[in-house]
């Protein structure tokens, strides 16, 4: 029995190390709060997410999928994640949205 493998994003590809949002555009007006949904991907495999706004390490998921709802204040706010594997380092991806 294989339990199923849960994926709420796509992994981007193995090729190299590398962190992707799913479901939020560069730009978009959101309503808090927001949903974060993200995975990473790599040759050695992504070991660590984490999720940073506007600056601020707000959570830490160990594997490859991430999705948590983070309430933001009104104004713009810069959503970064970034996928850590064991060898080869970190990758970054953000996205900047605004909250009427």
């Amino acid at each position: 029995f294989q339990p199923p493998v849960w994926k709420n994003c796509p992994p981007p590809s193995s090729a190299n190390l590398a962190a992707k949002i799913c479901g939020i555009k560069d730009g978009a007006t959101l309503t808090s709060p927001v949903r974060v949904k993200a995975s990473g991907n790599s040759p050695a495999g992504v070991n660590q997410l984490q999720v940073w706004i506007d600056g601020k390490k707000r959570y830490v998921k160990w594997g490859d999928q991430l999705s948590r709802s983070f309430p933001l204040t009104s104004g713009r706010h810069r959503i970064s994640v970034s996928a850590n594997d064991k060898y080869r380092g970190t990758a970054k991806t953000a996205v900047t949205v605004t909250v009427p």
